[in-house]
């Protein structure tokens, strides 16, 4: 998955971060997503971290495609 693809899988559960590859120009894309802890409590984070995590793997899930 890119950092873009991360980026929009987060954004479709409601949760804000940026996608490391909008700083970089010369790199390769370095898959990974930039998150902000300062603002929030401990109790918050993990709440944030678990839905993260659960958008993350539903965007990396086998498409469920029958075949006949």
């Amino acid at each position: 998955m890119t950092s873009h693809q991360a980026e929009t899988a987060a954004a479709a559960h409601g949760i804000e971060t940026r996608a490391l590859d909008r700083f970089t120009l010369k790199r390769p894309d370095p898959k990974g997503l930039l998150l902000g802890f300062a603002a929030f409590d401990e109790k918050t984070i993990r709440s944030g971290l678990v839905r993260l995590a659960a958008a993350l793997s539903q965007r990396n899930a086998p498409s469920s495609t029958t075949k006949d």
